[in-house]
């Protein structure tokens, strides 16, 4: 059991993991947004391997933005449901940390859906404090008219 950096061969059981929680998303896609993430100095992508397999992944990035302080933010953290409670999530926020330590940032922030009850009771667990509520909007840009295929 060991962590290390995500690799594109990972990419079949990243989106296979990322599945379970709802972010459907194909291998071809995730080896597309690994290759692009990983040449990203400001990203990093963590695994935690089980006897050759991925059992979770994490995504730390960092953030910058005109009204605050730049900070690292978690992008994803992903356990394998039959490795949940094991201790991989707090150790992939660990290697995140670090990261983020090694970047010199010195906030990591975390985002959590309403829903995730026991995400955030996890998050709380391992150190992390609620700051804020929000609500996410989108806007579809192909279906809005506004992408730059149409003008």
């Amino acid at each position: 059991m060991h962590i290390r950096i995500a690799a594109t061969s990972d990419a079949s059981q990243i989106a296979e993991l990322s599945n379970q929680l709802g972010y459907v998303a194909s291998e071809d896609q995730i080896i597309e947004r690994l290759i692009k993430l990983l040449k990203d100095d400001d990203n990093a992508i963590f695994v935690m391997e089980i006897d050759g397999m991925v059992a979770g992944w994490a995504h730390v990035h960092g953030r910058h933005l005109i009204e605050s302080p730049d900070f690292a933010e978690i992008g994803g953290l992903v356990v394998h449901h039959q490795h949940r409670r094991k201790g991989i999530g707090e150790q992939l926020m660990r290697s995140c940390e670090e990261w983020a330590k090694q970047k010199e940032y010195n906030v990591v922030r975390v985002r959590s859906g309403g829903h995730r009850v026991e995400a955030h009771q996890f998050y709380e667990r391992i150190g992390y404090s609620k700051v804020k509520s929000q609500e996410v909007f989108n806007l579809d840009l192909q279906r809005s008219g506004l992408s730059k295929d149409n003008g």
